[in-house]
This record gives C-alpha cells, sequence and structure tokens, in this order.
C-alpha cells in the first residue's frame, strides 16, 4: 500500500498536488484509492468530480459533528 500525505501553509498547492496525483493512480490503473480531505473547506472532493452532497453522503466533519 502506497501512502501520500501533504501537509503546509495555506495556499502552497496540497489539494491541487493530491487531485493531480489522484488523476495519475486513476490512469495507471494504481487503485482502490482513499482520499482523506481534513481540510475544513474541504475542496479535495470537488476537485476530483466528487459531489458528496448531491451523491446524498455525508463528510467528515458532518458526521464528527453527529458524534459530538
Amino acid at each position: 500500500m502506497k501512502t501520500l500525505v501533504t501537509i503546509g501553509r495555506g495556499g502552497t498547492g496540497k489539494t491541487s498536488f493530491v487531485a493531480l496525483m489522484t488523476k495519475y493512480f486513476v490512469e495507471i490503473g494504481d487503485t482502490p484509492l482513499l482520499l482523506v480531505d481534513a481540510d475544513p473547506d474541504q475542496n479535495l472532493g470537488e476537485m476530483v468530480g466528487i459531489d458528496l452532497k448531491e451523491a446524498g453522503k455525508k463528510t467528515i466533519s458532518e458526521l464528527l459533528v453527529q458524534t459530538f
């Protein structure tokens, strides 16, 4: 299993980098993938073409709010 973690200051391109790496892994057939967006703005799903609200799924932050 490969693990990719990005950290850093805001505005450094972390989400864009992960979205591009996701596209690359899908294109070479290196799947399944698990993407976790811990950013409160949660733009990664949108960048890779996933709309959680439209799909009827809850975000991690929504689940945490319900739990605590």
